[in-house]
């Protein structure tokens, strides 16, 4: 297998500084002049060595440099993901070209090792706590990822959800953004069918926010996937409670019920749909066929 190694580029895991000294930072680090960057975080680091911005941006110096996409020219045609696939002239595939990417692990090590230290001095900083479950996310590392993401939680709690962002400013609508931003990672866990880890997240935020409709349907999704058929529905039960006239939801229960094979209840939750004015044209097609199917079944 022969590859070509180039670099991915500035990485936006966190966001970038206003100040002029890490504006010249970022631009090197764009550039791939590490040696610059470095030279230049050296007097940043003597100017001010406990500047919060410095930790971010010797992490995104340390991120950037760690991670390269590179195109293999390989002859493993079973190998996963997208990829350019070669043909012989009997149409059978000889080759592919595919993108991937490469990980200099000390280096990844080095800017977890740096933002951690910046979380330690300024614990407030969500960006920063993000920013280090971004990085961890990139490379599947899902017990780290949990535990840093369980800890933000934890910290929320205890600081009423004052958090702060770039340059320490005070967020409008902090307890959104944490939210927004668990969010985000739960749909990607999940739709990477990490069903466990997904659950787990969910959980651990029910436990604070015991109210968030979706991360409570998301539970029940799980649950249903892996068979377990009567917790699913105490999950959607819930979010029924709190939002009675949801078609998603009732649409969910309904779905629950046909695996358990109470059909007549099926039929009633699908009608519940079907007779509303505003229903949703997606839940609509869906409760009609799910009806149909339990009609057939009885």
């Amino acid at each position: 297998m022969r590859y070509f190694v180039a670099s991915i580029g500035l990485l936006s895991v966190l966001s970038l500084s206003a100040f002029d000294q890490s504006d010249k930072v970022y631009s090197a680090i764009e550039s791939d002049d590490y040696v610059r960057a470095d030279s230049l975080l050296g007097i940043w680091d003597a100017e001010n060595s406990t500047d919060p911005e410095l930790f971010v941006a010797k992490f995104n110096r340390y991120i950037n440099e760690s991670r390269h996409s590179f195109i293999a020219l390989t002859d493993d045609v079973a190998s996963s993901g997208e990829a350019l696939m070669f043909t012989d002239s009997t149409g059978n595939v000889v080759g592919s070209l595919r993108e991937g990417v490469e990980w200099n692990d000390a280096m990844f090590e080095r800017a977890l090792e740096v933002i951690e230290d910046g979380i330690r001095l300024y614990p407030d900083r969500l960006d920063m706590r993000f920013g280090c479950a971004a990085a961890l996310s990139m490379r599947d590392l899902d017990g780290r990822l949990l535990d840093e993401l369980k800890s933000t939680l934890k910290y929320g709690e205890k600081i009423s959800y004052r958090w702060l962002w770039t340059g320490n400013e005070k967020l409008e609508k902090p307890v959104q953004v944490m939210l927004d931003g668990m969010w985000d990672y739960c749909t990607s866990i999940y739709n990477s069918e990490k069903d466990e880890l997904a659950f787990e997240l969910s959980e651990a935020l029910l436990k604070y926010f015991p109210d968030e409709l979706k991360f409570i349907n998301l539970c029940g999704a799980i649950k249903y996937l892996e068979g377990s058929y009567e917790d699913a529905l105490a999950f959607f039960n819930k979010a029924l409670a709190l939002s009675p006239d949801d078609d998603i939801v009732i649409g969910n229960i309904a779905q629950v019920n046909f695996a358990l094979g109470r059909f007549d209840e099926v039929e009633k939750l699908c009608d519940q749909v079907l007779s509303r004015e505003n229903a949703d044209p997606e839940m609509v097609k869906f409760v009609r066929d799910l009806k149909a199917k339990a009609q057939d079944r009885r």
